[in-house]
């Protein structure tokens, strides 16, 4: 049996940044956990995880996702306390979930 991803749309999300917890995780560079939640409360939550904080950092950056004052709000509080962070809802284009590779499995 194959499993195909499909890539989610682009729409409004509001998204959560929390880090990953993992025994050898380095303060560096912290695997982090992108959640996405629709706007309509009966859709599901996506959940998407990456092995550091500075690749999804970089290109919400690059994509102008999130301003310079966001992320470093962002940095603070995965370095330090291990607190996820919220980004206010907004529109989620298909450049960045490109870049990001944002997959689902089907069902």
């Amino acid at each position: 049996m194959t499993h195909k991803a499909t890539k989610i749309p682009a729409g409004k999300y509001a998204a959560i940044i929390k880090p990953k917890i993992t025994r050898n995780s380095s303060r560096m560079q912290p695997a982090v956990v992108l959640v996405l939640k629709p706007p309509v409360v009966e859709e599901a939550e996506q959940y998407f995880s990456f092995p550091s904080w500075s690749f999804v950092r970089e290109r919400l950056r690059v994509f102008g996702f999130a301003s310079d004052q966001e992320l470093d709000s962002a940095d603070v509080r995965l370095f330090t306390g291990r607190q996820p962070y919220t980004f206010s809802s907004r529109r989620w284009e298909v450049p960045l979930i490109e870049a990001l590779d944002l997959t689902y499995p089907e069902p």
